[in-house]
């Protein structure tokens, strides 16, 4: 009797085995395909031109209402309005090499960038449990600083995106 009471008391030990490798390789491949996906988009006009023509329409966007514009628009139109995320990971890449920084609100942080004498106001705005990335036309003015999206491009056509700064290999 007493051996079935010690036998009911054990506990059974479940151990999981985490695969940290595996979880890296994944994070590490889907840094890659945005690395490409940004090369891509930004090498060419294609996506200026169609925030140029967007933002014609609809100068105050953000990437949450890709929902609304891929059920009133196409597919394509949603689809793009959902790559500000790619943008606004491009600009802080060329930022953080060239020593730009973003304008801080309160909610988030923007960068300015002006593309055939066009400004954008491209940011990420945190909210509670979501966040959104978006896009504001805007007038140029002399009094702010803007990034010209020409000094992006040269950048991302160099190459620069998927190599390591010197300084990072200096340190290794």
């Amino acid at each position: 009797m007493q051996n079935k009471n010690n036998q009911s008391k054990e506990t059974s030990v479940l151990t999981i085995k985490f695969d940290y490798k595996a979880l890296s390789d994944l994070y590490a491949e889907k840094a890659k395909m945005q690395l490409i996906k940004m090369e891509e988009m930004l090498s060419v006009d294609d996506y200026m031109e169609w925030l140029e023509k967007f933002t014609n329409r609809h100068p105050n966007f953000n990437s949450n209402e890709c929902y609304y514009y891929g059920r009133t628009a196409s597919k394509e139109t949603g689809k793009k309005v959902k790559d500000l995320e790619i943008l606004f990971a491009a600009l802080n890449k060329y930022s953080k090499e060239n020593e730009l920084y973003p304008e801080l609100s309160l909610t988030g942080s923007y960068y300015l960038i002006q593309h055939n004498y066009v400004g954008y106001q491209i940011g990420y705005k945190a909210r509670p449990g979501t966040g959104s990335y978006y896009c504001n036309r805007v007038k140029t003015t002399v009094d702010e600083k803007y990034t010209e999206f020409a000094n992006i491009r040269k950048y991302i056509k160099s190459g620069n995106l998927s190599r390591p700064k010197v300084k990072q290999l200096q340190n290794q």
